[in-house]
């Protein structure tokens, strides 16, 4: 199954961007917005650090980002070729809400290697199966796939961990059996 197939099951095509090296797929409701972006750059910077600007840029450019619906998006960027430090792709990823667009997953593919880098957040979403599909299609394909997975931040961590504990629960519930004093 092809990119575009894959990301028209959840996504709307944007119509003309005036911008041939990016395509945007979005999905709008009145409490949710989700995008991918897929960038096909004829030339990549030679340094992958200068990536993110670029998507972070475009996530600007396009969209403004509501406070009261949040905004998550991918990337599925095809390159030409390897950027020095790809390896730092993961560290773009978000592991919480950003007020500029929850980056959720990354996909490069490096299409003169036949190979597929993948970056997640740890928390699964609404884009989360779209990701994964278009992973198991470009392995199905033949290429090389390797995925990664950004873990929670110490803060996510800390959070996680007290909501399990009993003092944390409903708190409603026992303050309403108390009578009035």
């Amino acid at each position: 199954m092809s990119a575009d197939e894959i990301l028209k099951q959840k996504l709307k095509a944007q119509p003309d961007l005036s911008d041939a090296e990016w395509t945007v797929w979005e999905h709008k409701t009145l409490n949710m917005h989700r995008v991918v972006l897929v960038w096909q750059p004829q030339q990549i910077p030679p340094h992958y650090a200068e990536i993110p600007g670029i998507v972070r840029a475009k996530v600007g450019a396009l969209f403004k980002v509501s406070w009261w619906r949040g905004m998550g998006f991918g990337l599925l960027a095809v390159l030409p070729s390897v950027p020095a430090g790809v390896e730092s792709c993961v560290d773009d990823i978000d592991t919480r809400q950003n007020s500029k667009g929850t980056w959720q997953w990354s996909i490069l593919y490096l299409s003169n290697r036949h190979a597929v880098i993948g970056a997640h957040m740890w928390m699964r979403g609404y884009l989360s199966g779209t990701y994964h599909q278009l992973i198991q299609s470009y392995e199905s394909a033949g290429n090389k796939v390797a995925t990664f997975k950004k873990e929670k931040d110490k803060l996510m961590k800390f959070l996680s961990s007290a909501a399990r504990l009993p003092e944390y629960t409903d708190t409603r519930q026992s303050a309403e059996a108390e009578p009035d004093a």
